[in-house]
């Protein structure tokens, strides 16, 4: 009987214990949490890192538990459009004219760095493709660059748009290419976040997001 009662208890304490937050945001210290339940504690320490540099900072806090503990399980850092900074964005879709449905896209997102977008308006005319924001008309690719990757070349100039008015409105914030293709997504970051991904063992080369060239 003794030993049926240590047991349950045991179990009960186990339980507690993988039930209780890690990482509490106020106090800045750690305590137990239902976030450890691997035991690869590299994806657990980066990101909980990355929630203390706030890549977490744009979810509800009522889901941020559920988010970074959904990371942790599946040990991949990408793939959670729910973080708020990671959207589909689809290089082929960039290319052929959708460069505007991109920035309208992400709107919700440029709107918390202090960047206001009313017009947006895409202007392909057979081979010279343009977009215009507020106003301004940035270029994507013109007749004479034909000859270049096109879904590449859309894909620098689209998100090195998105970081010119990043920049304008004195944001922290960048965005950044991660994979390509039709599977290209953008995901926003500050330095300090690209650092600390780039420099984790833990994620391979291929799933770390690059820097977008200046635009030209």
């Amino acid at each position: 009987m003794e030993v049926l009662i240590v047991s349950i208890v045991g179990i009960v304490v186990f339980l507690l214990y993988f039930n209780t937050d890690f990482y509490s945001s106020d106090k800045g210290k750690s305590n137990n949490s239902s976030y450890i339940i691997r035991s690869n504690t590299e994806i657990v320490s980066l990101i909980n890192r990355l929630d203390q540099l706030g890549y977490y900072k744009y979810v509800e806090r009522t889901r941020k538990r559920e988010i970074k503990k959904d990371a942790m399980s599946a040990g991949c850092l990408f793939g959670w459009e729910q973080s708020g900074r990671e959207f589909m964005s689809d290089a082929e879709s960039l290319a052929e004219g959708g460069v505007g449905e991109f920035i309208k896209a992400i709107d919700p997102f440029l709107r918390t760095q202090n960047v206001q977008i009313t017009k947006v308006n895409d202007d392909l005319v057979d081979t010279d493709y343009s977009v215009e924001i507020n106003g301004e008309s940035y270029k994507i690719y013109s007749g004479d660059e034909l000859h270049q990757n096109i879904w590449e070349l859309s894909t620098i100039r689209a998100f090195g748009i998105v970081n010119k008015l990043l920049e304008a409105a004195s944001s922290d914030e960048r965005v950044y290419i991660l994979y390509g293709g039709n599977e290209l997504r953008a995901v926003f970051l500050t330095s300090k976040m690209f650092k600390v991904i780039n420099g984790s063992k833990f994620i391979p080369d291929k799933d770390k997001p690059i820097m977008t060239p200046e635009y030209a």
